[in-house]
Protein backbone atom coordinates (compact mmCIF):
# COMPACT_ATOMS: atom_id res chain seq x y z
CA UNK A 1 0.00 0.00 0.00
CA UNK A 2 1.18 3.47 -0.79
CA UNK A 3 2.06 6.09 1.70
CA UNK A 4 -0.37 8.31 2.26
CA UNK A 5 0.73 11.78 1.71
CA UNK A 6 0.59 14.41 3.92
CA UNK A 7 -1.42 14.37 7.01
CA UNK A 8 -5.48 14.58 7.43
CA UNK A 9 -6.64 17.98 7.49
CA UNK A 10 -10.30 18.60 8.99
CA UNK A 11 -12.92 20.36 6.36
CA UNK A 12 -15.63 20.49 8.37
CA UNK A 13 -17.92 18.77 11.38
CA UNK A 14 -16.94 14.99 10.26
CA UNK A 15 -15.61 15.71 7.14
CA UNK A 16 -11.65 14.79 6.42
CA UNK A 17 -9.69 15.06 3.14
CA UNK A 18 -6.37 12.53 2.73
CA UNK A 19 -4.47 13.12 -0.70
CA UNK A 20 -2.55 10.10 -2.24
CA UNK A 21 -0.70 10.01 -5.63
CA UNK A 22 -0.91 6.83 -6.97
CA UNK A 23 2.46 5.41 -9.30
CA UNK A 24 0.89 6.03 -12.34
CA UNK A 25 0.71 9.91 -10.88
CA UNK A 26 -3.35 10.53 -10.95
CA UNK A 27 -3.94 12.43 -7.33
CA UNK A 28 -6.41 11.42 -4.80
CA UNK A 29 -8.31 13.36 -2.65
CA UNK A 30 -10.62 11.99 -0.48
CA UNK A 31 -12.82 13.38 2.38
CA UNK A 32 -15.16 12.11 4.71
CA UNK A 33 -18.40 13.64 5.78
CA UNK A 34 -20.89 11.72 7.84
CA UNK A 35 -24.37 12.28 8.10
CA UNK A 36 -25.88 10.54 4.99
CA UNK A 37 -25.03 7.29 3.02
CA UNK A 38 -23.52 9.11 -0.52
CA UNK A 39 -20.86 8.53 -2.26
CA UNK A 40 -19.56 11.76 -4.66
CA UNK A 41 -16.43 11.26 -7.36
CA UNK A 42 -15.44 13.70 -9.71
CA UNK A 43 -12.27 12.86 -12.02
CA UNK A 44 -10.76 15.92 -13.68
CA UNK A 45 -7.90 15.93 -16.14
CA UNK A 46 -6.21 19.28 -16.78
CA UNK A 47 -6.76 19.76 -20.05
CA UNK A 48 -9.99 21.33 -21.83
CA UNK A 49 -11.09 23.59 -24.43
CA UNK A 50 -8.30 25.59 -24.38
CA UNK A 51 -6.27 23.46 -25.65
CA UNK A 52 -8.52 22.62 -29.10
CA UNK A 53 -7.11 21.90 -32.04
CA UNK A 54 -6.53 25.72 -34.23
CA UNK A 55 -9.65 25.99 -36.17
CA UNK A 56 -11.54 22.82 -34.21
CA UNK A 57 -13.57 24.41 -30.83
CA UNK A 58 -15.40 21.51 -29.41
CA UNK A 59 -13.15 18.65 -29.53
CA UNK A 60 -12.82 18.55 -25.64
CA UNK A 61 -16.51 19.05 -25.96
CA UNK A 62 -17.33 16.15 -28.11
CA UNK A 63 -14.54 14.07 -26.22
CA UNK A 64 -17.01 15.13 -22.77
CA UNK A 65 -20.15 13.81 -24.43
CA UNK A 66 -18.21 10.44 -25.80
CA UNK A 67 -17.61 9.74 -21.96
CA UNK A 68 -21.15 9.99 -21.31
CA UNK A 69 -21.73 7.16 -24.34
CA UNK A 70 -19.90 4.44 -22.34
CA UNK A 71 -16.95 2.45 -22.07
CA UNK A 72 -15.28 -0.33 -24.32
CA UNK A 73 -18.18 -3.20 -24.25
CA UNK A 74 -20.89 -1.07 -23.03
CA UNK A 75 -23.36 1.10 -24.67
CA UNK A 76 -24.69 4.24 -23.26
CA UNK A 77 -27.90 2.64 -21.97
CA UNK A 78 -26.25 -0.43 -20.99
CA UNK A 79 -24.21 2.50 -18.46
CA UNK A 80 -27.00 4.63 -17.59
CA UNK A 81 -28.82 1.22 -16.57
CA UNK A 82 -25.66 0.12 -14.37
CA UNK A 83 -25.54 3.42 -12.78
CA UNK A 84 -29.45 3.79 -11.85
CA UNK A 85 -29.27 0.43 -11.03
CA UNK A 86 -26.40 1.64 -8.08
CA UNK A 87 -29.08 4.37 -7.38
CA UNK A 88 -26.95 7.09 -8.87
CA UNK A 89 -25.89 9.17 -12.09
CA UNK A 90 -23.29 9.73 -13.99
CA UNK A 91 -22.10 12.98 -16.06
CA UNK A 92 -19.41 14.69 -17.72
CA UNK A 93 -18.50 18.26 -18.62
CA UNK A 94 -15.85 20.55 -19.62
CA UNK A 95 -14.55 24.40 -19.57
CA UNK A 96 -11.44 26.16 -20.85
CA UNK A 97 -9.36 24.73 -18.14
CA UNK A 98 -10.07 21.03 -16.93
CA UNK A 99 -12.78 17.90 -18.32
CA UNK A 100 -14.10 16.57 -15.62
CA UNK A 101 -16.15 13.02 -15.05
CA UNK A 102 -18.21 12.74 -12.03
CA UNK A 103 -20.72 10.14 -10.69
CA UNK A 104 -23.00 9.74 -7.15
CA UNK A 105 -24.11 7.17 -6.03
CA UNK A 106 -25.34 5.39 -2.62
CA UNK A 107 -22.02 4.49 -0.19
CA UNK A 108 -23.08 0.67 -0.18
CA UNK A 109 -22.04 0.44 -4.23
CA UNK A 110 -18.79 2.61 -3.95
CA UNK A 111 -16.28 -0.28 -5.22
CA UNK A 112 -18.82 -1.01 -7.81
CA UNK A 113 -19.17 3.04 -8.68
CA UNK A 114 -15.22 3.15 -9.10
CA UNK A 115 -15.48 0.33 -11.43
CA UNK A 116 -17.43 2.08 -13.81
CA UNK A 117 -15.56 4.89 -13.35
CA UNK A 118 -12.49 3.71 -13.87
CA UNK A 119 -13.44 1.63 -17.02
CA UNK A 120 -15.56 5.20 -18.85
CA UNK A 121 -11.85 7.24 -18.15
CA UNK A 122 -9.16 4.63 -19.39
CA UNK A 123 -11.00 2.75 -21.98
CA UNK A 124 -13.79 5.05 -23.47
CA UNK A 125 -15.15 3.50 -26.48
CA UNK A 126 -14.69 6.36 -29.52
CA UNK A 127 -17.60 3.96 -31.56
CA UNK A 128 -18.06 6.22 -35.02
CA UNK A 129 -21.17 5.74 -35.07
CA UNK A 130 -21.90 7.78 -31.45
CA UNK A 131 -19.30 10.43 -33.02
CA UNK A 132 -21.33 11.34 -35.84
CA UNK A 133 -24.74 11.23 -33.73
CA UNK A 134 -22.96 13.50 -31.08
CA UNK A 135 -21.49 15.60 -33.85
CA UNK A 136 -25.16 15.96 -35.11
CA UNK A 137 -26.36 17.50 -32.05
CA UNK A 138 -23.75 19.45 -31.25
CA UNK A 139 -24.69 21.37 -34.33
CA UNK A 140 -28.04 21.35 -33.90
CA UNK A 141 -27.27 23.14 -30.07
CA UNK A 142 -25.67 25.84 -31.98
CA UNK A 143 -28.94 26.72 -32.99
CA UNK A 144 -30.25 26.81 -29.06
CA UNK A 145 -27.43 29.26 -28.57
CA UNK A 146 -27.93 31.61 -31.20
CA UNK A 147 -31.42 32.02 -30.41
CA UNK A 148 -30.73 33.25 -26.92
CA UNK A 149 -29.84 36.68 -26.65
CA UNK A 150 -27.74 35.81 -23.12
CA UNK A 151 -25.57 33.10 -24.72
CA UNK A 152 -25.04 35.13 -27.83
CA UNK A 153 -23.93 38.55 -25.96
CA UNK A 154 -21.75 35.80 -23.96
CA UNK A 155 -20.35 34.57 -27.19
CA UNK A 156 -19.56 37.81 -28.53
CA UNK A 157 -18.20 39.09 -25.80
CA UNK A 158 -15.57 36.52 -25.34
CA UNK A 159 -14.52 36.53 -28.33
CA UNK A 160 -14.20 40.89 -28.29
CA UNK A 161 -11.91 40.51 -25.13
CA UNK A 162 -9.67 37.64 -26.17
CA UNK A 163 -9.42 37.99 -29.89
CA UNK A 164 -7.67 35.45 -31.55
CA UNK A 165 -6.40 33.80 -28.21
CA UNK A 166 -7.94 30.48 -27.52
CA UNK A 167 -9.78 31.75 -24.66
CA UNK A 168 -11.87 33.52 -27.52
CA UNK A 169 -12.99 30.36 -28.95
CA UNK A 170 -16.25 28.93 -27.59
CA UNK A 171 -16.13 25.95 -25.86
CA UNK A 172 -19.00 24.11 -27.89
CA UNK A 173 -17.69 25.45 -31.20
CA UNK A 174 -19.34 26.82 -34.30
CA UNK A 175 -20.60 25.05 -37.63
CA UNK A 176 -17.14 25.69 -39.32
CA UNK A 177 -15.25 24.04 -35.94
CA UNK A 178 -17.66 21.30 -35.46
CA UNK A 179 -17.60 20.06 -39.32
CA UNK A 180 -13.77 20.24 -39.41
CA UNK A 181 -13.58 17.67 -36.24
CA UNK A 182 -12.89 14.09 -37.02
CA UNK A 183 -12.67 10.62 -34.43
CA UNK A 184 -9.16 11.00 -34.71
CA UNK A 185 -9.07 14.74 -33.24
CA UNK A 186 -10.83 13.74 -30.40
CA UNK A 187 -8.93 10.41 -30.05
CA UNK A 188 -5.78 12.72 -30.21
CA UNK A 189 -7.30 14.82 -27.80
CA UNK A 190 -7.97 12.20 -25.33
CA UNK A 191 -4.18 10.48 -25.96
CA UNK A 192 -2.31 13.71 -25.64
CA UNK A 193 -3.82 15.06 -22.10
CA UNK A 194 -6.43 12.35 -20.91
CA UNK A 195 -4.00 10.23 -18.74
CA UNK A 196 -3.85 9.60 -15.03
CA UNK A 197 -0.65 11.81 -14.07
CA UNK A 198 -2.59 14.24 -15.63
CA UNK A 199 -5.69 13.61 -13.33
CA UNK A 200 -6.82 14.64 -10.02
CA UNK A 201 -9.84 12.44 -8.40
CA UNK A 202 -11.94 13.70 -5.45
CA UNK A 203 -14.32 11.59 -3.70
CA UNK A 204 -16.32 13.08 -1.08
CA UNK A 205 -18.66 10.13 1.77
CA UNK A 206 -19.18 8.77 4.73
CA UNK A 207 -16.76 5.92 4.46
CA UNK A 208 -13.97 5.29 5.60
CA UNK A 209 -10.90 7.06 3.80
CA UNK A 210 -8.61 4.17 4.09
CA UNK A 211 -11.06 1.68 2.72
CA UNK A 212 -11.87 4.39 -0.24
CA UNK A 213 -8.14 4.58 -0.92
CA UNK A 214 -7.75 1.01 -0.96
CA UNK A 215 -10.64 0.68 -3.59
CA UNK A 216 -9.04 3.45 -6.03
CA UNK A 217 -5.81 2.03 -5.89
CA UNK A 218 -7.74 -1.78 -6.69
CA UNK A 219 -9.65 0.35 -9.71
CA UNK A 220 -6.91 2.41 -10.69
CA UNK A 221 -3.68 1.52 -10.40
CA UNK A 222 -3.30 -0.28 -13.66
CA UNK A 223 -3.96 2.44 -15.65
CA UNK A 224 -1.38 3.53 -17.85
CA UNK A 225 0.58 7.04 -17.34
CA UNK A 226 0.95 8.74 -20.77
CA UNK A 227 3.59 11.26 -21.87
CA UNK A 228 1.65 14.55 -21.14
CA UNK A 229 2.99 17.84 -22.72
CA UNK A 230 0.92 20.81 -22.54
CA UNK A 231 1.26 23.52 -24.96
CA UNK A 232 2.40 26.56 -24.47
CA UNK A 233 -0.32 28.85 -24.73
CA UNK A 234 0.81 33.02 -24.33
CA UNK A 235 -0.89 34.84 -22.26
CA UNK A 236 -3.72 37.35 -23.58
CA UNK A 237 -3.60 41.23 -24.68
CA UNK A 238 -5.31 43.83 -22.63
CA UNK A 239 -8.21 45.41 -24.30
CA UNK A 240 -6.48 49.30 -25.21
CA UNK A 241 -9.03 51.68 -25.48
CA UNK A 242 -13.21 51.40 -26.28
CA UNK A 243 -14.16 48.31 -28.71
CA UNK A 244 -18.18 48.07 -29.20
CA UNK A 245 -19.93 45.46 -31.25
CA UNK A 246 -23.28 45.31 -31.69
CA UNK A 247 -25.65 42.22 -32.88
CA UNK A 248 -28.47 42.28 -34.38
CA UNK A 249 -31.88 40.31 -32.97
CA UNK A 250 -35.33 40.34 -33.06
CA UNK A 251 -35.62 40.76 -29.09
CA UNK A 252 -37.49 43.50 -27.49
CA UNK A 253 -34.90 44.34 -24.61
CA UNK A 254 -30.97 45.24 -24.95
CA UNK A 255 -28.82 42.27 -23.50
CA UNK A 256 -25.55 44.29 -22.41
CA UNK A 257 -21.90 42.98 -21.59
CA UNK A 258 -18.85 45.49 -20.43
CA UNK A 259 -15.99 44.72 -19.12
CA UNK A 260 -12.24 44.03 -19.20
CA UNK A 261 -9.51 41.60 -18.47
CA UNK A 262 -9.02 40.60 -14.81
CA UNK A 263 -7.32 38.59 -12.81
CA UNK A 264 -6.26 34.64 -11.70
CA UNK A 265 -7.95 32.93 -8.50
CA UNK A 266 -4.36 32.12 -7.28
CA UNK A 267 -3.71 36.06 -7.03
CA UNK A 268 -3.21 37.41 -3.80
CA UNK A 269 -5.16 39.96 -4.49
CA UNK A 270 -8.40 37.95 -5.66
CA UNK A 271 -10.53 38.29 -1.78
CA UNK A 272 -9.98 42.30 -1.54
CA UNK A 273 -11.40 42.09 -5.97
CA UNK A 274 -14.19 39.78 -5.01
CA UNK A 275 -15.13 42.76 -1.75
CA UNK A 276 -14.84 45.12 -4.08
CA UNK A 277 -16.94 43.84 -6.53
CA UNK A 278 -19.47 42.93 -4.05
CA UNK A 279 -19.79 46.47 -3.36
CA UNK A 280 -20.25 47.18 -7.14
CA UNK A 281 -22.68 44.67 -8.57
CA UNK A 282 -21.66 41.16 -7.62
CA UNK A 283 -24.16 41.84 -4.31
CA UNK A 284 -27.48 41.64 -5.88
CA UNK A 285 -29.95 43.86 -3.62
CA UNK A 286 -27.02 45.25 -1.68
CA UNK A 287 -24.77 46.34 -5.02
CA UNK A 288 -24.42 50.09 -6.47
CA UNK A 289 -25.57 48.66 -9.34
CA UNK A 290 -29.04 47.20 -8.09
CA UNK A 291 -29.81 50.14 -5.73
CA UNK A 292 -28.93 53.02 -8.61
CA UNK A 293 -29.07 51.43 -12.11
CA UNK A 294 -32.09 49.39 -11.01
CA UNK A 295 -33.95 50.97 -8.31
CA UNK A 296 -33.04 55.02 -8.23
CA UNK A 297 -32.63 55.25 -12.02
CA UNK A 298 -34.87 52.60 -13.42
CA UNK A 299 -32.73 51.72 -16.36
CA UNK A 300 -32.41 48.14 -15.65
CA UNK A 301 -34.24 44.97 -15.46
CA UNK A 302 -31.34 43.55 -14.63
CA UNK A 303 -28.03 44.71 -13.36
CA UNK A 304 -24.87 43.02 -12.01
CA UNK A 305 -21.01 42.74 -12.02
CA UNK A 306 -18.19 39.81 -11.50
CA UNK A 307 -14.56 38.72 -11.57
CA UNK A 308 -14.59 35.33 -13.55
CA UNK A 309 -10.93 34.48 -11.86
CA UNK A 310 -9.02 32.71 -14.43
CA UNK A 311 -6.66 29.88 -13.86
CA UNK A 312 -3.25 30.07 -15.77
CA UNK A 313 -4.12 33.48 -16.91
CA UNK A 314 -6.32 36.39 -16.04
CA UNK A 315 -9.70 36.20 -16.27
CA UNK A 316 -11.69 39.15 -16.71
CA UNK A 317 -14.28 41.74 -15.20
CA UNK A 318 -17.86 42.32 -16.57
CA UNK A 319 -20.90 44.10 -15.75
CA UNK A 320 -23.99 42.64 -17.51
CA UNK A 321 -27.64 44.85 -18.09
CA UNK A 322 -30.92 43.76 -19.65
CA UNK A 323 -32.62 46.83 -20.31
CA UNK A 324 -34.95 48.60 -22.84
CA UNK A 325 -33.92 49.41 -26.19
CA UNK A 326 -35.06 53.17 -25.23
CA UNK A 327 -32.77 52.98 -21.97
CA UNK A 328 -29.57 51.27 -23.60
CA UNK A 329 -27.37 54.61 -23.60
CA UNK A 330 -28.25 55.92 -20.73
CA UNK A 331 -27.98 52.33 -18.69
CA UNK A 332 -24.38 51.95 -20.13
CA UNK A 333 -23.08 55.12 -19.68
CA UNK A 334 -24.41 55.13 -15.98
CA UNK A 335 -23.04 52.08 -15.13
CA UNK A 336 -19.16 53.11 -17.12
CA UNK A 337 -19.76 56.24 -14.21
CA UNK A 338 -20.54 53.91 -11.47
CA UNK A 339 -17.53 51.85 -12.01
CA UNK A 340 -15.28 55.16 -12.69
CA UNK A 341 -16.76 56.45 -9.20
CA UNK A 342 -15.45 53.33 -7.82
CA UNK A 343 -12.11 53.84 -9.33
CA UNK A 344 -11.78 57.71 -7.78
CA UNK A 345 -13.50 57.18 -4.76
CA UNK A 346 -13.50 53.68 -3.23
CA UNK A 347 -15.74 52.47 -0.97
CA UNK A 348 -17.39 53.72 2.08
CA UNK A 349 -16.79 51.44 5.20
CA UNK A 350 -20.52 50.63 6.15
CA UNK A 351 -20.44 48.89 2.82
CA UNK A 352 -17.24 47.18 3.68
CA UNK A 353 -18.94 45.60 6.86
CA UNK A 354 -22.08 44.93 5.08
CA UNK A 355 -19.44 42.75 2.35
CA UNK A 356 -18.09 41.26 5.36
CA UNK A 357 -20.66 39.76 7.30
CA UNK A 358 -21.93 38.35 3.49
CA UNK A 359 -18.80 36.42 2.86
CA UNK A 360 -18.60 35.60 6.51
CA UNK A 361 -22.30 33.74 6.67
CA UNK A 362 -21.64 32.66 2.67
CA UNK A 363 -18.36 31.12 1.97
CA UNK A 364 -18.88 28.59 4.60
CA UNK A 365 -21.86 27.16 3.19
CA UNK A 366 -19.80 26.20 -0.25
CA UNK A 367 -19.16 23.12 1.77
CA UNK A 368 -22.30 21.65 3.14
CA UNK A 369 -23.25 19.06 0.79
CA UNK A 370 -21.93 15.97 -0.61
CA UNK A 371 -21.56 17.99 -3.96
CA UNK A 372 -20.55 21.26 -2.91
CA UNK A 373 -17.97 19.76 -0.94
CA UNK A 374 -16.47 17.58 -3.74
CA UNK A 375 -16.69 21.09 -6.11
CA UNK A 376 -14.42 22.96 -3.28
CA UNK A 377 -11.84 20.22 -3.34
CA UNK A 378 -11.51 19.97 -6.62
CA UNK A 379 -11.46 23.76 -7.35
CA UNK A 380 -8.41 23.95 -4.77
CA UNK A 381 -6.69 21.31 -6.00
CA UNK A 382 -7.04 22.19 -9.97
CA UNK A 383 -6.18 25.82 -8.65
CA UNK A 384 -3.50 25.18 -6.37
CA UNK A 385 -5.29 27.05 -3.59
CA UNK A 386 -4.15 25.91 0.15
CA UNK A 387 -6.61 23.44 2.39
CA UNK A 388 -10.06 24.94 3.71
CA UNK A 389 -9.04 27.80 1.80
CA UNK A 390 -12.59 28.63 1.72
CA UNK A 391 -12.06 29.56 5.85
CA UNK A 392 -8.96 31.23 5.12
CA UNK A 393 -10.75 33.67 2.20
CA UNK A 394 -13.20 34.45 5.07
CA UNK A 395 -10.15 35.63 7.85
CA UNK A 396 -8.66 37.54 5.09
CA UNK A 397 -11.96 39.23 4.64
CA UNK A 398 -12.64 40.41 7.82
CA UNK A 399 -9.34 42.43 8.11
CA UNK A 400 -9.60 44.34 5.08
CA UNK A 401 -9.76 48.02 5.50
CA UNK A 402 -11.84 50.47 3.61
CA UNK A 403 -8.36 52.10 2.01
CA UNK A 404 -7.52 48.47 0.56
CA UNK A 405 -10.67 47.93 -1.20
CA UNK A 406 -10.70 51.52 -2.77
CA UNK A 407 -6.93 50.08 -3.91
CA UNK A 408 -8.33 47.32 -5.42
CA UNK A 409 -10.64 49.37 -7.55
CA UNK A 410 -7.85 51.55 -8.91
CA UNK A 411 -5.76 48.79 -9.51
CA UNK A 412 -8.32 46.46 -11.19
CA UNK A 413 -11.06 48.70 -12.99
CA UNK A 414 -10.46 50.54 -15.88
CA UNK A 415 -13.59 52.47 -17.35
CA UNK A 416 -11.24 53.96 -20.24
CA UNK A 417 -10.42 50.74 -21.67
CA UNK A 418 -13.29 47.88 -22.44
CA UNK A 419 -15.06 46.07 -24.26
CA UNK A 420 -18.72 46.47 -24.67
CA UNK A 421 -21.33 44.00 -26.53
CA UNK A 422 -25.10 44.56 -26.98
CA UNK A 423 -27.55 42.68 -28.67
CA UNK A 424 -30.52 44.46 -29.28
CA UNK A 425 -32.93 45.25 -31.98
CA UNK A 426 -30.86 47.61 -34.20
CA UNK A 427 -34.08 49.18 -35.97
CA UNK A 428 -35.28 50.56 -33.03
CA UNK A 429 -31.48 51.50 -31.22
CA UNK A 430 -30.20 54.48 -30.93
CA UNK A 431 -26.82 54.26 -29.30
CA UNK A 432 -24.63 56.33 -28.02
CA UNK A 433 -21.59 55.97 -26.21
CA UNK A 434 -18.81 58.55 -24.72
CA UNK A 435 -15.93 58.67 -25.90
CA UNK A 436 -16.74 56.85 -29.29
CA UNK A 437 -18.02 57.99 -32.42
CA UNK A 438 -20.92 55.97 -34.68
CA UNK A 439 -18.44 54.76 -37.47
CA UNK A 440 -16.24 53.17 -34.73
CA UNK A 441 -19.31 50.71 -33.52
CA UNK A 442 -19.11 47.21 -34.86
CA UNK A 443 -21.95 45.46 -36.24
CA UNK A 444 -22.08 42.03 -36.48
CA UNK A 445 -23.69 39.00 -37.30
CA UNK A 446 -24.24 36.36 -34.72
CA UNK A 447 -21.68 34.01 -34.83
Amino acid sequence: MNAILIAMVLLGQGAFVVRDTLPNGLVVAVARKEGLPLFRAILAFRAGALYDPEGKAGTAYILKDLFEQGPEGMTSTELAYAIEGLGGEIGARVSYNDLRISLGVLSAHADSALSILSRVAERPAFRPEDFQKLKRRALSRLQQVYSDPNRVVNRHFRKALYGDHPLGRPIEGDESSLEAITLEDVRDFYDRFCSPNNAVLVIVSDVDQAKVLEMVRRHFSNWAPGNVEVPSVPSPSPVKGKYVEVIDMDVNQSYISLGHLGLRRSDPDYNGVRIMNYILGGGAFASRFFKIVRNERGLAYSAYSYFEAGSRFPGYFIAHLETSVDNTSDAVDLVIKLIRDMKDKGVKSEELEDAKAYFKGSLPRMTETYDRLADAILFGELQGLPDRYWEKDVEEIQNMSVDYVGEMARKYLDPENFVLVIVSDTSKLKLEIPGVSPEEIHYVEIK
